[in-house]
């Protein structure tokens, strides 16, 4: 009988040994390996804060080439007017020729555009519009035009970041009303705010921004963009934060 009650002592130490021993085990994952890991989303918030802004601040700028066969000319020249601009929307429209530099003209005859050639030798020029960005150029001639052979090319597209568009939507920002409006339309949780920062390499464009809680963390995105303001462009760097 001793030898019987000493075997079942010993195998009921045995079981609690190896309970505890497992528990310690299951204690040990859950402390240091911790197999059950919470969704990282700050990939998606900035995801929806990146689109909501290119959304809001992007615009599109229409680009018609035209050649003049026959050569260039320092004179002036009419063609029709590509995109039925009137007088009071010729300040969204810019011409370049094909070294860059600025053509001045004029809409006249029927909204025809009348051109003042930059060089004899030039035979391409460039006719840009965009509906956000305005030159506020003064657009006199001083010379006559007649009409001379042409012939427009495949308009193109090209995407910008609009100053004019970026300076809105900083005043409508920080009202707290229009501001969760965005949120939503973004996508964003409630909890979480967002902010941008456009910069060169030398200075600070633009930083459309909240005043963040100390200590809070903060999720950053940086992506290359051109802008555009009037009728210049730029590349620079924008920050999309999410806290």
């Amino acid at each position: 009988m001793e030898i019987k009650k000493s075997r079942k002592g010993v195998s009921t130490i045995e079981m609690i040994v190896s309970f505890t021993i497992f528990l310690a085990f299951v204690i040990f994952l859950i402390a240091y390996l911790n197999p059950v890991r919470t969704t990282d989303i700050s990939g998606a918030l900035l995801d929806s804060a990146e689109a909501g802004i290119d959304n809001a601040t992007q615009t599109s700028l229409v680009e018609m080439p035209v050649a003049l066969p026959e050569g260039g000319t320092s004179g002036c020249f009419e063609i029709p007017n590509p995109f039925n601009l009137t007088g009071a929307s010729i300040s969204n429209m810019f011409i370049e020729d094909s070294q860059g530099r600025y053509a001045n003209f004029a809409i006249v005859h029927n909204y025809n555009l009348t051109i003042q050639g930059t060089s004899s030798s030039e035979k391409i020029y460039y006719i840009y519009f965009s509906e956000d960005e305005t030159t506020n150029d003064a657009h006199t001639l001083s010379c006559s035009s007649p009409f001379i052979k042409y012939s427009f090319s495949v308009p193109r597209l090209k995407v910008y970041y609009s100053y004019s568009k970026l300076k809105a939507f900083n005043k409508t920002y920080f009202n707290d009303t229009i501001y969760n409006s965005m949120k939503t339309q973004f996508n964003l949780p409630g909890t979480y705010n967002f902010g941008l920062r456009i910069y060169n390499s030398t200075s600070t464009i633009m930083e459309i921004m909240r005043q963040k809680p100390e200590k809070v963390i903060v999720k950053a995105r940086e992506i290359p963009i051109q802008l555009m303001h009037g009728k210049t462009t730029e590349y620079a760097q924008m920050s999309v934060q999410v806290w």
